[in-house]
């Protein structure tokens, strides 16, 4: 529970500064995004504890983090990336890139692209769990608008 919470600490304070970066305005807005990124790193630490890949946690955390997104989105009515773009650079595999590239110019080819397997799974993992999210509003404004039509 304690690598946990001190890894939300950290993500909470990470997504926090990326938000300024980012040109968050709204101190709300930025404590939101925070609160955003420490919860996608707690699911993602909480499954990884659990036994699971980690490319599954990336999942899972990016689930998470884009649904409370959304949500955070449609309350404030500002743009979903608003609150997206910080609340997902603590989850990114720098450290997996990180250690590929030095394995890669120690000569331990087969290490280094291990690595690199590793990070570009977590990678589209993340990718696949915004995405899902992200469609399943857009597909029922689609189901609705066109039974509107049918309708009409």
């Amino acid at each position: 529970m304690v690598p946990v919470m001190m890894a939300a600490v950290g993500a909470f304070l990470a997504s926090a500064a990326f938000g300024l970066l980012y040109n968050v305005r709204d101190w709300r807005l930025l404590l939101c995004a925070g609160c955003i990124g420490a919860l996608g790193t707690a699911v993602y630490q909480s499954v990884v504890n659990q036994g699971l890949e980690e490319p599954a946690a990336a999942f899972y955390g990016a689930v998470a983090f884009t649904c409370a997104s959304w949500v955070c989105a449609r309350v404030a009515r500002v743009p979903i990336t608003t609150f997206t773009a910080p609340a997902l650079i603590p989850l990114v595999p720098g450290g997996d890139v990180y250690r590929m590239m030095v394995a890669l110019l120690q000569g331990k080819m087969d290490s280094g692209f291990e690595w690199g397997l590793q990070a570009l799974a977590v990678a589209g993992m993340l990718i696949l769990g915004m995405v899902l999210v992200s469609a399943v509003p857009y597909a029922l404004t689609q189901v609705k608008t066109r039974a509107k039509d049918r309708l009409r």
